[in-house]
């Protein structure tokens, strides 16, 4: 145990120099947290030492956590695990075992520790930035794009939108046949061409939706691909009338869909990957509410209201979940009755 304390604290201090290395702000309080509890548990008896590992198992990363964690096989070690995960990546340089780690590390702490390590994140990756790996490219583009949505003006968000979209073309330049670089190809491309305007949001819909389908195509079991056609299909179904004529004069045929397709992909991604996403329930709200099957709907907008906040989605999805159940529910005693019929239900 003690030598998976001694990893992670070089782990740490490895993040430290990298960040001294570029030129960046010190390191997250969480990250400097993580080197708290493992300078603090490496003089511990082994007794002691695993106690206070599984009380501080939240603080910790991947490869410590998943040694006592519930939801891991025993017959699963380490090396396995990185295994498998190396089994998923499209390298050129496959026995890279750094590169492999850090990108292990790096998909783990953007998903379970959140925008407070994104900087950690986004160092980490850029350490391997020279390697010219489509993998490290949509990586470091996802991270761009989440600063973004950070920026303090729209030429900062603008400029970050573009070098994340250069990345993710210069890794399809690579690798046409990599499912997350059509993925991240179709977030950054909607994202760049809102700021352009409308008509330019327009022209670039189609595109966007050919490379969430080329997505869908080289990874039918990615629930956030789901999400985003569900989501595609539902911004066409409920444009407004100006913006109807806008698209005649661009397209012979104006691209087209139906609530009913959205509602079959965001079913989808929620099969696949239960509650993955606070906007995919949020989703699934809109329609049913849209449907007038407001029993469906309050199932979803429950879980908004009991969900735990991590994420500025996860805000802006509970938000306005508290606002349809008081716009389309008589009272809240209402609503909560819905609920529990539903409960009783299921």
């Amino acid at each position: 145990m003690r030598k998976l304390f001694n990893q992670l604290l070089a782990y740490r201090q490895q993040i430290a120099q990298l960040y001294a290395k570029h030129n960046c702000q010190n390191i997250s309080p969480r990250a400097a947290k993580w080197v708290a509890v493992a300078q603090s548990l490496r003089a511990k008896p082994p007794a002691a030492l695993f106690v206070k590992t599984c009380l501080c198992a939240s603080l910790l990363p991947f490869p410590v956590v998943k040694a006592w964690s519930v939801w891991n096989k025993k017959e699963d070690s380490d090396d396995e695990v990185t295994e498998k995960f190396a089994k998923t990546l499209r390298l050129k340089g496959k026995k890279d075992q750094q590169l492999i780690h850090d990108l292990f590390t790096a998909d783990y702490m953007y998903k379970h520790e959140g925008p407070i390590v994104y900087k950690d994140v986004a160092v980490l990756l850029q350490e391997h930035s020279d390697k010219n790996e489509p993998e490290i490219q949509w990586r470091l583009a996802r991270m761009m794009y989440e600063f973004s949505k950070k920026a303090g003006s729209t030429e900062e968000k603008a400029d970050l939108l573009e070098r994340a979209f250069e990345l993710v073309t210069n890794a399809m330049e690579i690798d046409e046949g990599n499912f997350a670089v059509h993925k991240w190809k179709a977030i950054l491309l909607n994202e760049v061409s809102v700021l352009k305007g409308l008509k330019e949001q327009i022209i670039q819909s189609v595109n966007v939706k050919k490379h969430i389908t080329r997505a869908i195509e080289l990874n039918p079991n990615d629930a956030t691909c789901h999400y985003m056609l569900g989501n595609w299909c539902f911004s066409v179904a409920e444009v407004p009338w100006y913006q109807r004529k806008v698209a005649a004069t661009i397209f012979a045929t104006p691209p087209e869909s139906t609530y009913a397709e959205a509602l079959e992909h965001f079913l989808k991604a929620e099969k696949l990957n239960p509650g993955f996403y606070s906007m995919n329930h949020l989703m699934l709200a809109r329609i049913y509410i849209q449907m007038n099957e407001l029993s469906k709907a309050a199932k979803y907008l429950n879980y908004l209201e009991n969900r735990k906040v991590m994420t500025d989605e996860d805000f802006r999805a509970k938000k306005e979940a508290m606002v349809l159940i008081s716009k389309y529910y008589t009272s809240r005693t209402h609503f909560e009755e819905i609920v529990a019929s539903m409960e009783e239900v299921a």
